[in-house]
């Protein structure tokens, strides 16, 4: 969790001087800029989620019903509506793949019975990446089995020449890509992974007014301004 919330008060520092804001955003790759807005995403989520985790653990609340009755109550996460994009962010998943289910990328349009993800697996997996260095079973294997470099972990604590320590720092961007691509899930830490009694795979919907505004209704209405501008200029002709 302290990695998590280092990197949230690290950008948000960062954020409240523009002039530092916009010299390091627009002198980092297009790798770590994504990764830089992954982590804020995910860190401000955790900020606001954490109260009611603490909750949770210290055994739930006691609320006054509607009936009169005092019940006990647990907050507990059933779903999260979002679109597709939001939901990569919450899961960090690898755009263009299926953060539901175990379905092969080439047989995404299928119907078929697949697995679903658990994503304490998927929490245990990068773990695992960040520990010895190994994941995705034979495909790690068969591209890093011989190399010199396969136990060391791909995100490290690094102490840097002015003496401050920063967490999860990228040992090798190759290795965080094809992690990526080989688990359909990036390399870093995701707090949200601790929300109690909560699979955040499977916990992601689509909300379809969401979906429809920011997806359809931006072609509706450019098709209805583009009549619109053919009726003026027909309109304006002698």
């Amino acid at each position: 969790m302290s990695a998590a919330f280092s990197v949230s008060d690290s950008l948000l520092h960062i954020f409240s001087n523009s002039s530092s804001w916009h010299n390091v955003w627009h002198n980092v790759s297009r790798q770590a800029r994504s990764r830089r807005e992954l982590q804020l995403f995910q860190a401000c989520a955790w900020t606001v989620l954490k109260s009611l985790v603490d909750v949770v653990h210290e055994g739930g609340r006691h609320v006054l019903a509607g009936s009169g009755l005092v019940l006990k109550a647990l907050p507990l996460g059933a779903a999260w509506n979002t679109d597709r994009e939001e939901h990569s962010l919450i899961t960090g998943a690898h755009p263009h793949t299926c953060f539901h289910c175990k379905v092969p990328a080439h047989l995404k349009d299928t119907v078929g019975e697949w697995p679903l993800i658990d994503s304490t697996n998927v929490k245990d997996m990068i773990e695992e990446a960040n520990t010895t260095g190994e994941y995705g079973g034979d495909k790690w294997c068969l591209k890093y089995t011989a190399s010199a470099t396969k136990a060391l972990p791909i995100l490290a604590s690094e102490t840097w020449p002015d003496g401050s320590t920063h967490h999860n720092v990228v040992q090798s961007w190759e290795r965080y890509d094809h992690f990526s691509v080989t688990t359909d899930f990036r390399a870093d830490l995701n707090p949200l992974h601790d929300l109690p009694h909560c699979n955040l795979n499977q916990i992601c919907r689509d909300d379809k007014m969401h979906c429809v505004l920011c997806g359809m209704m931006e072609h509706v209405l450019a098709a209805l301004l583009s009549h619109i501008i053919m009726w003026v200029v027909a309109a304006a002709r002698p």
